[in-house]
């Protein structure tokens, strides 16, 4: 077997685990609970990530950087960003507890419990420093098996109060399980008493401030790349409720879910097109454009034929109409994977400026695009947007990169040439 798909296979393993949680426990749990209580907890998952995306800085390339060169430097490094992103996350979370407090988002004694264990899951994430470690030392395994026996045990206990019909505040501890769970099991496999504490006597507010100032470029970059898959289900929560937020994530769930497949081809093709050069780096980039856009477009006929069927079995009647907004979901996830590959033109061609005022340019456009589209939309704007914004990102703004032509790279994805080439890759 080629090792780039045996590598695809190895990445799977743990998405496929947690698609299936997705697609049956998570449902069942969303089923039971109710679309008003499905759609708060994924309202706080995505303010809380949104929040733990802008402490971390995206300062995970500087860590792996440092590390690869230095182990004992990205130790030191990765201890400094743990501390710093904590800090930064409990900061911005009280900031957000406040607004939902003024703005009575927390109406009830449950959902304060559902969204409080939500901030500690992203707390426990951004105190875990063991992952970055484990991948620039290629131990990646640990993280795997971290992950999903945390994910499994999470799982467990979600079926297992769906099936004594549990009172839902407590689906608010297999939320904190599984971070916790995983954040231990790194600890123990990682031997933390020869981790390089003692440096961490130098810090004070000066190299603090100077670090932070080091890595902003590093930390727009990420937030705006974040930000405008998020601003949707913020947004359609603040206008329409949190029903609506339910209805929203589940076809959100059924459009994206699966997208680790082609993400996974991705990282194990993209290799070699860092290597070529002449031209061919191009050429091959288009081969593997056109392997993703398959890839993508039977995935997306196969669920656009089975969520009817789908939905109302597994998440049941209460979610149906987000039926209707799977197929344009499905289009904005295409053209996001195509997107992700066309990245790592910019990475290979130093056009790190660019990516990051592009990204800038787009959250900006994301914000109001999606307010007024939700508002003279409801949720079917929410969807639209996400569609329009993938466009602007994909042809017009990549359009404006001078150092690559990366509209003749897409359009020669497609080319007949290109596609009987494909059994080259």
């Amino acid at each position: 077997m080629d090792n780039r798909i045996r590598n695809v296979l190895w990445m799977g393993i743990e998405k496929c685990i947690s698609v299936i949680g997705v697609f049956v426990i998570t449902a069942a749990m969303a089923n039971y609970i109710g679309a008003f209580y499905f759609g708060a907890i994924s309202y706080a998952a995505s303010i809380f990530s949104l929040a733990y995306i802008v402490s971390s800085l995206g300062a995970d390339s500087a860590i792996i950087r440092k590390g690869s060169i230095f182990d004992k430097g990205g130790e030191f490094r990765s201890l400094y960003i743990m501390l710093i992103r904590t800090l930064l996350y409990i900061l911005i979370s009280i900031l957000v507890f406040i607004y939902l407090f003024l703005s009575k988002k927390i109406a009830d004694q449950t959902l304060i419990f559902l969204i409080f264990s939500v901030f500690l899951s992203q707390l426990l994430l951004s105190l875990d420093f063991f992952s970055i470690i484990n991948n620039y030392r290629l131990k990646s395994k640990i993280n795997t098996l971290s992950n999903v026996i945390g994910l499994v045990i999470a799982l467990v206990i979600r079926f297992v109060f769906v099936k004594i019909q549990v009172p839902v505040v407590y689906f608010s501890i297999p939320i904190v399980i599984s971070p916790f769970v995983s954040l231990v099991i790194k600890c123990i496999s990682t031997d933390i008493s020869k981790l390089s504490y003692c440096k961490l006597g130098r810090i004070n507010v000066s190299r603090s401030l100077k670090t932070v100032s080091f890595l902003f470029p590093f930390a727009i970059t990420s937030i705006s790349a974040n930000i405008y898959n998020r601003i949707p289900l913020i947004f359609i929560t603040s206008i329409l409720g949190f029903n609506s937020a339910g209805v929203f994530s589940c076809a959100l769930t059924f459009s994206t879910a699966w997208s680790f497949f082609p993400n996974s081809l991705i990282s194990s093709f993209i290799p070699e097109f860092y290597k070529k050069s002449n031209g061919e780096d191009f050429q091959y980039l288009s081969k593997i454009i056109f392997m993703v856009f398959l890839c993508c477009l039977f995935i997306s006929i196969l669920i656009v034929l089975l969520v009817p069927y789908l939905i109302p079995y597994l998440y049941g009647s209460e979610y149906e109409k987000s039926i209707n907004l799977v197929p344009a979901m499905l289009v904005s996830t295409v053209l996001g994977m195509i997107g992700n590959t066309i990245y790592h033109v910019f990475i290979k061609t130093k056009g790190y400026k660019f990516v990051m005022i592009k990204t800038l340019i787009c959250a900006i456009c994301s914000l109001f695009i999606t307010f007024i589209a939700i508002t003279y939309f409801k949720l079917l704007g929410g969807v639209l947007s996400l569609v329009l914004i993938e466009i602007i990102s994909l042809f017009l703004m990549n359009g404006m990169y001078k150092k690559a032509k990366v509209n003749f790279i897409l359009y020669n994805s497609f080319k007949l040439s290109t596609i009987r080439k494909l059994r080259q890759l």
